[in-house]
């Protein structure tokens, strides 16, 4: 994922150091080099048009490793979506039982 300047791979232990010495500058509280992968996920759910496109994004696999994202995704309307459902259910019974 990372390269050097002459193209070849980046040991990961480089990649940590040097990961390690940034969050320390910035102030970060102590931080593991993946969680940056679950806040990317965390993120990246509200964009996502689709779990398969997250999943692509995060290169899993299975989608099932993808889903324990999906928990962060904001529900914006289902409640008032929702209730209209059951408006329209309300009213297909009421013509019923007055026919």
């Amino acid at each position: 994922m990372f390269v050097n300047d002459t193209g070849g791979f980046v040991d990961g232990s480089a990649v940590r150091r040097r990961f390690l010495v940034a969050a320390k500058t910035a102030g970060l509280r102590r931080l593991r080099f993946h969680d940056l992968r679950h806040s990317f996920g965390t993120i990246a759910v509200n964009a996502a048009l689709s779990i398969r496109e997250l999943q692509e994004w995060l290169g899993h696999a299975d989608a099932r490793t993808t889903a324990r994202n999906m928990h962060y995704k904001e529900r914006g309307d289902e409640a008032g979506r929702l209730a209209k459902a059951f408006e329209a259910a309300s009213y297909t019974t009421e013509m019923t039982v007055n026919a």
